[in-house]
Formats: structure tokens, C-alpha cells, sequence
């Protein structure tokens, strides 16, 4: 159990490794996203904005609709999805919208605190 929800793992025993293994699969997409569209806009002749930040928005915007909405709709992310994993309750049930909307940004707060005490 990881942060009062239980990962589902079907015929092997869940293993932590495959939880960061997923974890990072869906960051790296949401990196892939943020990426493209600071490429996109830096190679543009008058880019709409700084190229830089719209990366970082558009990273940002694919991990809460990725972790949120797509998540809320087919029950697992990509990362999850690659090792037969879903995030479900103790009993049984499926996260609701809200709980992974507050899930994100407890995480992403949490990770900015990281960075910032950092530094």
C-alpha cells in the first residue's frame, strides 16, 4: 500500500521496483510533452510566448490531464499500464476524480518543496 492506495498487480507479487519503474514512464512522458512543445515554439520564427515556460506548462498540463483525467477514465497511466498495474483502494474500488486531483497536487507541491530545499 503506497499513500492509502493499493497497486493491483494480477498473477506476480507487486514488487516497489515496478511502481518507480511505472512512476518514471509516466514522468518521462510528461517530460516528452513539455519538450516538444519548448522545441516547437523555440524553432517557431515569432513564438507566441517564452519557449521555455510553455514547455514547462505544457509538462505540467500532460502529468494532470495524464494522472487525472486519463487515469479516472481507463483506470491505469501509461506507466502502470506497461506493467499491469491500477491504483485501487483497499477495498477494491477506483479512485474518484477528486481524490486523484488532490492525489496530483499533493505530489506536485511536495516535489516542488524537494526542489526548493534544495537549493
Amino acid at each position: 500500500m503506497v499513500g492509502g492506495w493499493e497497486y493491483s498487480y494480477t498473477s506476480k507479487p507487486l514488487r516497489y521496483t515496478l511502481i518507480a519503474i511505472a512512476f518514471t514512464v509516466d514522468m518521462l512522458v510528461h517530460i516528452a510533452v513539455g519538450v516538444a512543445v519548448w522545441y516547437t515554439f523555440d524553432h517557431s520564427p515569432e513564438p507566441p510566448w517564452n519557449p521555455i515556460m510553455s514547455g514547462v506548462f505544457a509538462g505540467l498540463a500532460a502529468s494532470f490531464v495524464h494522472r487525472t483525467f486519463v487515469q479516472r477514465l481507463i483506470r491505469t497511466t501509461l506507466g502502470k499500464a506497461l506493467f499491469g498495474l491500477r491504483l485501487r483502494r483497499q477495498d477494491g474500488t477506483y479512485p474518484t476524480l477528486w481524490a486523484l486531483v488532490k492525489q496530483w497536487f499533493s505530489g506536485t507541491f511536495a516535489a516542488l518543496e524537494v526542489v526548493t530545499s534544495l537549493g
